[in-house]
């Protein structure tokens, strides 16, 4: 409880600053006085202080669509079926499902739509959703995510009876280092990770690891090169893809993974990373 509430004063606090200072204590917080080292420590850095203008619209889940089809081509793009500000009315929600609801401007607003659908639920999730910027995104300083306007998403579901996992490529200095593979995201989620040769790598962040063993995703090698091509421009980012039957597809894009809060176990793989990104 103490400590709670010692947390709740800390960001009223910082609410109350003006912005470059409360960006630095901040900083102070979760790194110290030192420059940072660790890539947890360089994502809080990356988050608080780089400013750069070719990141939000590759965190816009609908603008990044067009933005990897000119560097992947069509066939890499999950098929959209609606964008637009808000839900269109009823008699036009005709997608076959199952189909994704999503929030173009954040992160984890997701809806699976597999049978019948409660839309007057769903609209006021989608209505809570467009109302403002993401919430979480401005308490944490994930500046790209107060550069997007609200919108809502609505794409193909490219799972088959299951979602599909989850293949994250941490992109460090235009290099994947290490791959995260998400299982049953919406149950019992699990999560283990791999290295550019995708061989297993102990370590664990957040969530336990997948029980059975993972196979080698068939379209691995054209992951890896996508991920690769799409990082290139920056000194890191995450890029998020799906293997499906009908061939790899593009997620997204993440400049600050767990909101900076990236702490892998052991530490020093949260170390090495850290040492291998030696650019901004």
């Amino acid at each position: 409880m103490a400590r709670d509430a010692a947390k709740r004063a800390y960001y009223l606090m910082l609410a109350a600053t003006p912005d470059p200072v409360a960006r630095r204590l901040y900083y102070l917080r979760w790194v110290g006085l030192r420059r940072p080292r660790t890539l947890s420590e360089k994502l809080v850095y990356y988050k608080l202080f780089v400013r750069d203008q070719t990141m939000p619209p590759h965190v816009d889940k609908i603008e990044a669509k067009k933005l990897v089809e000119s560097k992947l081509g069509k066939e890499w793009i999950i098929p959209t079926l609606y964008a637009g500000e808000h839900l269109p009315p009823v008699n036009e929600r005709t997608w076959p499902v199952p189909f994704v609801i999503k929030a173009s401007h954040r992160s984890g607003a997701t809806i699976l739509v597999k049978d019948d659908i409660d839309w007057s639920s769903v609209e006021k999730q989608c209505e809570a959703w467009t109302a403002s910027l993401y919430e979480y995104g401005l308490s944490q300083y994930e500046w790209v995510y107060t550069q997007l306007k609200p919108r809502i998403l609505i794409e193909e579901y490219v799972g088959e009876t299951q979602p599909p996992p989850d293949f994250k490529f941490f992109v460090i200095n235009g290099h994947a280092i290490i791959i995260q593979v998400d299982s049953d995201r919406f149950t019992a989620h699990t999560r283990s990770f791999f290295d550019r040769d995708f061989q297993p790598v102990t370590a664990k962040l957040l969530w336990p690891p997948i029980p059975n063993e993972v196979p080698r995703p068939p379209h691995f090698n054209q992951m890896l090169q996508a991920a690769e091509a799409l990082g290139s421009q920056w000194p890191f980012v995450r890029v998020d893809l799906y293997d499906t039957a009908a061939g790899p597809k593009f997620g997204e894009l993440t400049f600050y993974p767990e909101a900076g809060w990236t702490r892998f176990e052991p530490k020093t793989v949260d170390e090495e990373l850290g040492r291998l990104w030696q650019r901004w």
